[in-house]
């Protein structure tokens, strides 16, 4: 369903990634850099602070941000994700990017 859904062969997709697990793991890793980096990019954006907030949700909430955010929750909110997941759940908790915010 997914080689489908991403328009490529089965073997295309299997050439890249080895298993469903190690595909899941590449997608949660790039949702959590690309959060990281819509959470530091505030800093740069005009406005109050308000504003700024009210610009990072709209990020978070927008067609292009949703996806990253929705696939962290999922991996967040989920039992049986993979073992890596789990790490990578732990180094970027919500404390990370909290102190992301706090500190610039």
């Amino acid at each position: 369903m997914i080689s489908a859904t991403a328009g490529i062969s089965s073997g295309l997709l299997y050439y890249y990634f080895k298993s469903k697990d190690e595909l899941f793991t590449s997608l949660v890793q790039e949702a959590m850099f690309e959060m990281e980096v819509a959470i530091r990019s505030i800093y740069e954006l005009p406005g109050t602070p308000i504003q700024k907030l009210r610009a990072l949700t709209t990020e978070i909430l927008d067609e292009s941000g949703a996806p990253y955010f929705m696939l962290v929750h999922q991996a967040r909110t989920s039992d049986g994700v993979p073992e890596q997941v789990k790490q990578l759940l732990e180094q970027y908790s919500m404390n990370t990017y909290i102190e992301a915010l706090l500190t610039g």
